[in-house]
């Protein structure tokens, strides 16, 4: 996958009282990705499906996020799965380059893509032919949270990875 924006076009004017642009900024963007998926049949009751991601940006380097399920079938009617997998979201143009020239708010000197990590796990029954139960539990763990601050030296709000965040649950 090749992604090219050729043209990001962000623009902030104040018409009231006289009229003053404070932003007018053109930032193409560019990245790429590869992802490559397998499944194995390890046995009739065994199955491993494995995948991989890579992520190239200019800004904040290549990104590689693993995914693997483990799916078990011990009766008929009943599966297992577990899950693992990481992902990423990478900061928008509006959270990497929005400055209004020092009125509010300023684009951040670096900014990182929020990067997210979790775990699964999931019983699903049969019951009969038309219904079936599931039960799933799961834990997350969010990292580089991308949020709004205020820099200190200077009053002004900016884009940060600031937080992370943890959820457990089913």
């Amino acid at each position: 996958e090749i992604r090219h924006t050729f043209r990001m076009h962000q623009y902030y004017e104040d018409r009231l009282p006289i009229p003053d642009v404070y932003l007018d900024l053109d930032s193409p963007v560019a990245n790429g990705g590869v992802y490559l998926q397998d499944e194995w049949q390890v046995i009739d009751a065994i199955g491993v499906i494995g995948g991989v991601r890579a992520d190239l940006y200019p800004d904040f380097g290549l990104t590689v996020n693993p995914r693997v399920a483990l799916l078990v079938d011990p009766t008929s009617t009943t599966t297992l799965k577990f899950l693992y997998g990481t992902a990423f979201r990478a900061p928008n143009g509006y959270e990497r380059f929005y400055d209004d020239g020092g009125v509010y708010q300023k684009a951040p000197k670096s900014l990182d893509p929020e990067k997210v990590q979790t775990a699964e796990v999931v019983v699903e029954q049969g019951l009969g032919k038309s219904w079936s139960a599931v039960a799933t539990a799961y834990h997350t763990i969010m990292n580089d949270l991308i949020a709004t601050a205020v820099d200190q030296r200077d009053g002004l709000a900016v884009f940060d990875n600031l937080d992370s965040a943890r959820n457990t649950g089913g």
